[in-house]
């Protein structure tokens, strides 16, 4: 029986293509050549460098699967019976949550919801400043356009640009 978790990063399209290829699935193959490993002799064309990783990873995981005439089940791990709920898939919701020290502290603040948003996500260091555009192939100035000194990035925006720390100060002058 085979235990092993799916690992997503194998490329799903590379190994439809080869099961596609044969006209079987690898199990199927598998158990018809019950030697093992003749199956593998059946793939064709060239392979780039990736798709041999690839292939070696699943190689590596199937090799030693053994495949016995029966039907598949299915089993939902987050359950302990095995069974499918929508409780469990909506708590697989909240399974990539991140704990965050500032979190409570940001999101019970007593200022705007887009304010709050901001902050959260200059403290994930996601702002679209040059370092993110840049990431993403997007057009940008590497030089931050405020003080025109250093190159953009949200601490920089943030915390060290003279720019944003005169604007602070002006804007605590105005407040007293």
């Amino acid at each position: 029986m085979w235990k092993r978790s799916f690992d997503p990063s194998l490329s799903t399209s590379l190994v439809m293509g080869w099961t596609h290829s044969f006209g079987q699935t690898i199990g199927q193959g598998k158990v018809a050549s019950p030697g093992g490993g003749r199956w593998i002799r059946r793939l064709q064309g060239a392979l780039s460098n990736e798709a041999l990783g690839e292939f070696f990873q699943l190689w590596d995981e199937v090799r030693d699967v053994s495949l016995q005439q029966m039907a598949d089940t299915i089993k939902w791990k987050l359950t302990a019976d095995g069974n499918f709920s929508v409780a469990s898939a909506y708590d697989l919701f909240f399974i990539a949550t991140e704990d965050c020290s500032y979190g409570d502290t940001l999101w019970h603040s007593r200022v705007s919801s887009r304010v709050r948003f901001f902050m959260w996500i200059a403290l994930k260091g996601r702002c679209l400043t040059a370092d993110n555009l840049a990431k993403r192939n997007w057009p940008h100035d590497a030089i931050c356009s405020l003080c025109q000194r250093e190159n953009e990035d949200c601490h920089h925006l943030l915390v060290s640009c003279d720019y944003t720390a005169a604007l602070a100060q002006a804007e605590t002058l105005v407040q007293h």
